[in-house]
C-alpha cells in the first residue's frame, strides 16, 4: 500500500524538512536546504531516536514517559542529549541513543510516545509505510550559528 505524495517544493524554496510540509525529500534536497539555513543535516541511525520537542509541555511529557519506557517495554537509553533547536527555547532536539536498534516505525511510534511534534511524526509514519528515505531528521544550526 502507498499513500498519496505530494511535492510542495514549487514556491517552497526552503521547507521545514522535518516537519508538518508533505514534501518528498531527497538526500540531495536535504542537505540543500540544510546549507541554506545554516545547518547541519543529521539522519538518526536504527539506534537513534530525534524527538523533535515545541513546547514546554511537549518537554514535561518527554521527562514523565521517559522512565517508563524501561519499566514497561525495556527499552534502555545507552545516552542521550538535549539541545535548543534552531529556533531557540522552548524548542529542543532530544537525540537519544538505544542500546539496541529498533525498526523505523517503532523509532516513530516511541519518539511520538515521548513528545515529539505530533504532526511531524504523523507524517513520518506516511513516509515510512511509503518507503522514503530521510524519514527521521533534524536541521541542526552549525556551531556558529548556534542557538544558546
Amino acid at each position: 500500500m502507498e499513500f498519496d505524495m505530494m511535492d510542495f517544493t514549487v514556491g517552497h524554496p526552503i521547507p521545514d524538512a522535518s516537519s508538518g510540509d508533505g514534501i518528498i525529500r531527497t538526500t540531495e534536497q536535504c542537505a540543500e536546504w540544510a546549507e541554506k539555513l545554516g545547518c547541519t543535516l543529521r539522519v538518526a541511525a536504527e539506534d537513534e531516536l530525534f524527538i523533535d520537542i515545541d513546547t514546554e509541555e511537549q518537554f514535561q511529557r518527554y521527562l514523565l514517559v521517559r522512565p517508563l519506557m524501561f519499566a514497561h517495554f525495556g527499552i534502555q537509553f545507552k545516552d542521550w542529549v538535549i539541545t535548543p533547536s534552531k529556533e531557540g527555547l522552548p524548542h529542543r532536539h532530544v537525540t537519544v541513543k538505544l542500546k539496541t536498534p529498533l525498526p523505523l516505525l517503532a523509532r516513530v511510534a516511541l519518539q511520538a510516545a515521548l513528545g515529539s511534534d505530533p504532526l511531524r511524526e504523523f507524517l513520518s509514519v506516511r513516509r515510512a509505510l511509503n518507503g522514503e528515505d530521510n524519514v527521521v531528521i533534524f536541521f541542526e544550526k552549525n556551531a556558529e550559528g548556534a542557538n544558546a
